[in-house]
Protein backbone atom coordinates (compact mmCIF):
# COMPACT_ATOMS: atom_id res chain seq x y z
CA UNK A 1 0.00 0.00 0.00
CA UNK A 2 1.41 3.69 -0.74
CA UNK A 3 2.55 5.81 1.83
CA UNK A 4 -0.15 8.70 2.37
CA UNK A 5 0.92 12.16 2.29
CA UNK A 6 1.04 12.30 6.60
CA UNK A 7 3.10 8.99 6.54
CA UNK A 8 5.72 10.92 4.17
CA UNK A 9 5.44 14.30 5.75
CA UNK A 10 6.42 12.17 8.90
CA UNK A 11 9.43 10.42 7.10
CA UNK A 12 10.74 13.32 5.33
CA UNK A 13 10.66 15.30 8.48
CA UNK A 14 12.44 12.84 10.61
CA UNK A 15 15.12 12.81 8.26
CA UNK A 16 15.77 16.30 8.15
CA UNK A 17 15.32 16.60 12.00
CA UNK A 18 18.15 13.28 12.05
CA UNK A 19 20.43 15.35 9.12
CA UNK A 20 20.32 18.94 10.97
CA UNK A 21 21.17 17.13 14.74
CA UNK A 22 24.36 15.42 13.07
CA UNK A 23 25.39 18.20 11.02
CA UNK A 24 25.23 20.71 14.56
CA UNK A 25 26.71 18.51 16.61
CA UNK A 26 29.79 16.91 14.61
CA UNK A 27 31.88 19.26 14.84
CA UNK A 28 31.53 19.74 18.37
CA UNK A 29 32.51 16.37 18.70
CA UNK A 30 35.23 16.24 16.77
CA UNK A 31 36.80 18.79 19.29
CA UNK A 32 35.79 17.06 22.34
CA UNK A 33 36.64 13.67 21.18
CA UNK A 34 40.46 15.24 19.85
CA UNK A 35 40.72 16.32 23.22
CA UNK A 36 39.83 13.25 25.25
CA UNK A 37 41.93 11.39 23.38
CA UNK A 38 44.66 13.02 23.30
CA UNK A 39 44.86 15.18 26.43
CA UNK A 40 45.29 14.68 30.21
CA UNK A 41 44.29 17.11 32.33
CA UNK A 42 42.43 17.87 35.93
CA UNK A 43 38.48 17.35 35.33
CA UNK A 44 39.19 14.83 32.23
CA UNK A 45 37.23 12.15 33.72
CA UNK A 46 34.33 14.45 34.82
CA UNK A 47 33.93 15.74 31.00
CA UNK A 48 34.07 12.11 30.01
CA UNK A 49 31.07 11.74 32.18
CA UNK A 50 29.19 14.55 31.44
CA UNK A 51 29.62 13.53 27.77
CA UNK A 52 28.65 10.09 28.22
CA UNK A 53 25.78 11.45 31.01
CA UNK A 54 22.71 10.80 28.08
CA UNK A 55 23.74 7.35 27.71
CA UNK A 56 22.30 6.56 31.21
CA UNK A 57 19.92 9.27 31.96
CA UNK A 58 16.02 8.89 31.41
CA UNK A 59 15.86 10.53 28.40
CA UNK A 60 12.72 12.29 29.67
CA UNK A 61 14.95 13.77 32.44
CA UNK A 62 17.15 14.85 29.35
CA UNK A 63 13.67 16.37 27.46
CA UNK A 64 12.85 18.59 30.93
CA UNK A 65 16.44 19.70 31.66
CA UNK A 66 15.93 21.08 27.79
CA UNK A 67 12.50 22.37 28.34
CA UNK A 68 13.99 24.36 31.26
CA UNK A 69 16.83 25.86 29.79
CA UNK A 70 15.63 26.20 26.35
CA UNK A 71 11.94 27.05 26.62
CA UNK A 72 10.62 30.39 25.81
CA UNK A 73 10.70 31.28 29.98
CA UNK A 74 14.37 29.34 30.18
CA UNK A 75 17.71 31.12 30.95
CA UNK A 76 19.00 30.32 27.30
CA UNK A 77 15.63 30.15 25.81
CA UNK A 78 14.72 33.29 26.43
CA UNK A 79 17.84 34.80 25.52
CA UNK A 80 18.07 33.27 22.05
CA UNK A 81 14.07 34.24 20.94
CA UNK A 82 14.78 37.62 21.96
CA UNK A 83 18.23 38.08 20.60
CA UNK A 84 18.46 35.95 17.60
CA UNK A 85 14.87 35.08 17.25
CA UNK A 86 15.75 31.23 17.87
CA UNK A 87 13.25 29.55 19.15
CA UNK A 88 13.57 25.64 20.42
CA UNK A 89 10.41 24.55 22.32
CA UNK A 90 7.51 22.98 20.21
CA UNK A 91 9.42 23.54 17.08
CA UNK A 92 11.30 21.11 14.74
CA UNK A 93 14.26 22.74 15.92
CA UNK A 94 13.88 21.55 19.31
CA UNK A 95 13.62 18.14 18.42
CA UNK A 96 16.49 18.29 16.35
CA UNK A 97 18.24 19.31 19.85
CA UNK A 98 17.12 16.80 21.77
CA UNK A 99 18.52 13.87 18.73
CA UNK A 100 21.79 16.27 18.83
CA UNK A 101 22.54 15.34 22.56
CA UNK A 102 20.73 11.97 22.69
CA UNK A 103 23.14 10.69 19.82
CA UNK A 104 26.15 12.63 20.91
CA UNK A 105 28.01 9.82 23.20
CA UNK A 106 27.75 7.70 20.54
CA UNK A 107 29.33 9.78 17.89
CA UNK A 108 32.02 11.30 20.24
CA UNK A 109 32.91 7.89 21.49
CA UNK A 110 33.33 6.14 17.89
CA UNK A 111 35.38 9.14 16.86
CA UNK A 112 37.61 9.00 19.81
CA UNK A 113 38.75 5.69 19.47
CA UNK A 114 39.44 6.17 15.96
CA UNK A 115 41.80 9.23 16.96
CA UNK A 116 43.27 6.84 19.79
CA UNK A 117 44.51 3.93 16.95
CA UNK A 118 46.28 6.77 14.72
CA UNK A 119 49.69 6.04 14.68
CA UNK A 120 51.00 9.17 16.15
CA UNK A 121 54.24 8.99 13.61
CA UNK A 122 52.45 10.06 10.92
CA UNK A 123 51.68 13.25 12.46
CA UNK A 124 54.68 13.95 13.73
CA UNK A 125 56.39 13.28 10.04
CA UNK A 126 53.70 15.71 8.63
CA UNK A 127 55.15 18.27 11.16
CA UNK A 128 58.30 17.67 10.85
CA UNK A 129 58.10 18.49 7.07
CA UNK A 130 56.40 21.65 7.78
CA UNK A 131 53.00 21.59 8.54
CA UNK A 132 51.28 23.39 11.28
CA UNK A 133 49.16 21.56 14.08
CA UNK A 134 46.01 22.66 11.79
CA UNK A 135 47.23 21.50 8.49
CA UNK A 136 48.06 18.34 10.12
CA UNK A 137 44.94 17.70 11.62
CA UNK A 138 42.87 18.36 8.76
CA UNK A 139 45.11 16.63 5.96
CA UNK A 140 46.57 14.00 8.07
CA UNK A 141 45.03 13.21 10.85
CA UNK A 142 41.07 13.23 10.29
CA UNK A 143 41.57 11.49 7.03
CA UNK A 144 42.80 9.01 9.11
CA UNK A 145 40.13 8.79 11.57
CA UNK A 146 37.61 8.71 9.01
CA UNK A 147 36.29 5.25 9.61
CA UNK A 148 35.72 6.23 13.35
CA UNK A 149 33.81 9.63 12.17
CA UNK A 150 31.72 7.47 9.31
CA UNK A 151 30.78 5.49 12.20
CA UNK A 152 29.89 7.74 14.88
CA UNK A 153 27.67 9.84 12.11
CA UNK A 154 25.80 6.53 11.70
CA UNK A 155 24.99 5.82 15.32
CA UNK A 156 23.95 9.49 15.78
CA UNK A 157 21.85 9.38 12.47
CA UNK A 158 20.12 6.27 13.86
CA UNK A 159 20.17 7.26 17.25
CA UNK A 160 18.08 10.54 16.58
CA UNK A 161 15.88 8.88 13.56
CA UNK A 162 15.07 6.13 16.74
CA UNK A 163 14.74 9.30 19.80
CA UNK A 164 11.46 9.11 21.41
CA UNK A 165 11.64 10.75 25.27
CA UNK A 166 13.46 13.37 25.27
CA UNK A 167 12.08 14.85 21.97
CA UNK A 168 8.29 14.06 23.21
CA UNK A 169 9.19 15.82 26.66
CA UNK A 170 10.58 18.84 24.85
CA UNK A 171 8.73 19.52 21.66
CA UNK A 172 5.70 17.59 22.39
CA UNK A 173 4.13 15.54 19.57
CA UNK A 174 2.90 18.49 17.40
CA UNK A 175 1.85 17.28 13.18
CA UNK A 176 3.55 18.51 10.63
CA UNK A 177 5.62 20.32 13.84
CA UNK A 178 7.29 17.74 16.03
CA UNK A 179 6.13 14.33 15.05
CA UNK A 180 8.89 12.24 14.37
CA UNK A 181 8.80 8.46 13.45
CA UNK A 182 8.87 6.91 16.79
CA UNK A 183 6.28 9.51 17.97
CA UNK A 184 3.96 9.39 15.36
CA UNK A 185 4.13 5.02 15.37
CA UNK A 186 3.53 5.74 19.38
CA UNK A 187 0.36 7.98 18.29
CA UNK A 188 -0.94 5.08 15.42
CA UNK A 189 -1.01 2.59 18.06
CA UNK A 190 -3.17 4.44 20.53
CA UNK A 191 -5.20 5.24 17.63
CA UNK A 192 -8.33 2.71 17.02
CA UNK A 193 -7.12 1.16 13.37
CA UNK A 194 -3.77 2.58 13.28
CA UNK A 195 -2.16 -0.64 13.60
CA UNK A 196 -1.70 -0.81 9.39
CA UNK A 197 -0.04 3.00 9.42
CA UNK A 198 2.12 1.88 12.45
CA UNK A 199 3.31 -1.33 11.11
CA UNK A 200 4.16 0.47 7.93
CA UNK A 201 6.01 3.63 9.42
CA UNK A 202 7.92 0.73 11.94
CA UNK A 203 9.03 -1.31 8.67
CA UNK A 204 10.49 2.24 7.21
CA UNK A 205 12.10 3.25 10.57
CA UNK A 206 14.03 -0.72 10.44
CA UNK A 207 14.98 0.09 6.63
CA UNK A 208 16.46 3.43 7.13
CA UNK A 209 18.74 2.22 10.15
CA UNK A 210 19.55 -0.85 7.85
CA UNK A 211 20.46 0.97 5.37
CA UNK A 212 22.76 3.13 7.40
CA UNK A 213 24.77 0.62 8.97
CA UNK A 214 25.29 -0.92 5.75
CA UNK A 215 26.30 1.91 4.68
CA UNK A 216 29.04 2.63 7.18
CA UNK A 217 30.25 -0.09 7.32
CA UNK A 218 30.95 -0.54 3.51
CA UNK A 219 32.46 3.02 4.19
CA UNK A 220 34.56 1.97 6.47
CA UNK A 221 36.02 -1.42 4.89
CA UNK A 222 36.97 0.89 2.10
CA UNK A 223 38.56 3.57 4.43
CA UNK A 224 40.36 1.20 6.36
CA UNK A 225 41.81 -0.74 3.08
CA UNK A 226 42.82 2.22 1.64
CA UNK A 227 44.94 3.29 4.81
CA UNK A 228 46.56 -0.21 4.85
CA UNK A 229 47.38 -0.04 1.47
CA UNK A 230 49.04 3.24 1.58
CA UNK A 231 51.03 1.97 4.13
CA UNK A 232 52.39 -1.06 2.58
Amino acid sequence: MALSADELGIILLSLKVALVSVAFSLPVAIGVAYVLARFEFPGKTLLDAVVHLPLVLPPVVVGFALLVLFGRHGPIGAWLESWFGIVFAFRWTGAALAAAIMGFPLMVRAIRLSFSAIDRRLETVARTLGGSRAWVFLSVTLPLALPGLVTGIVLSFARSLGEFGATITFVANIPGETQTLPLAIYTYTQTPSGDPQALRLSVIAVILSFVALVAAEWIARRKTAVVRGARS
